[in-house]
């Protein structure tokens, strides 16, 4: 699979195109600046919130996980801004992929930049 594949036969992925589908294997893309060449990743889909994801991230020193480092200093309002942000799932290296700004369900997941959608396929 390659990424003009994707851009040709694909479509932007959403928050509630990815609840439609989750469960599945998709392949995701999206455009790169000029110098940077677009690379097809291979992505679980499970949307998870940004606030939900930092319950499992453990990484946190001196904390339980990193919800909990967040809840430490961040006010209501950014922890609703990470509660209404989601990823697309995990891909094959177990990595959060992709993420959203605050949305509903046309809001589109993006990549390296808010400006570059994820496009994607279904797969396997």
């Amino acid at each position: 699979m390659t990424s003009k594949e994707i851009f040709e036969k694909g479509n932007i992925l959403t928050i509630g195109k990815a609840k439609q589908i989750a469960g599945k294997y998709i392949y995701i893309t999206n455009c790169e600046y000029k110098a940077n060449k677009p690379t097809v990743r291979k992505v679980f889909v499970a949307p998870i919130s940004e606030w939900d994801a930092a319950r499992q991230d453990k990484t946190a020193k001196d904390f339980p996980n990193w919800q909990e480092y967040c809840k430490s200093f961040m006010n209501e309002k950014q922890i609703d801004r990470m509660k209404n942000s989601y990823h697309i799932g995990k891909n094959e290296l177990g990595n959060f992929e992709g993420g959203t700004l605050n949305g509903n369900d046309d809001t589109p997941f993006y990549g390296s930049d808010a400006d570059r959608e994820i496009y994607y396929l279904e797969c396997c």
